[in-house]
């Protein structure tokens, strides 16, 4: 009877150290994986950016950069408006305008635009003529975007929204930074 009782003890305490093995498998671990993040130019990177059919905007070393092209040395007149493409209406702009942002990616995104103006007693604003209708072909809205604002489009793939540069200047020169945000 000893010998069963040492028995079941022995089983009942393997059982009960097996568990605790069982749960406590490891205490940390650490998993590295390689990352690859892949950088192309503004104009051919997921949200391209390019230089429109308008002066106002230019690939430089890849980047968009958006600039009056007119203001040269001197500088762009004070208490005057410049604009860099046609906001009159959408196909308007689709025509004429600073740059464009293209959607290059296979899905569609959500894009919200803005405009933080950071220096400067004028403003800037950007017309932005974009297809609402999810991919009818058709640019069809358009948007404004100015200092504080934002919008939000959507662009299926493979699809344009065509930005007009609207530069009301002041005594002072204008500074900021147009943003393009995805979730």
């Amino acid at each position: 009877m000893a010998r069963k009782i040492s028995l079941a003890v022995l089983v009942v305490g393997f059982l009960v150290a097996s568990s605790f093995v069982g749960a406590a498998a490891f205490t940390s671990a650490s998993v590295a994986r390689d990352t690859t993040a892949t950088v192309a130019t503004d104009d051919a990177a997921i949200i391209g950016l390019n230089a429109g059919t308008a002066d106002g905007a230019e690939l430089n070393d890849g980047e968009l950069v958006v600039y009056p092209e007119d203001s040269g040395e001197n500088g762009l007149n004070q208490n005057a408006t410049f604009e860099y493409g046609d906001d009159s209406t959408a196909s308007a702009a689709e025509s004429s305008h600073g740059f464009n942002i293209t959607n290059n990616d296979d899905a569609a995104h959500n894009l919200t635009l803005s405009y933080s103006q950071s220096a400067g007693d004028g403003t800037m604003t950007f017309g932005v003529a974009y297809d609402s209708s999810s991919g009818s072909g058709n640019v069809d809205t358009l948007v404004t975007v100015d200092s504080g604002t934002s919008q939000t489009i959507t662009l299926q793939s493979g699809e344009t929204a065509y930005v007009v540069v609207i530069v009301d200047t002041g005594t002072t020169d204008i500074g900021g930074t147009f943003s393009i945000d995805t979730a």
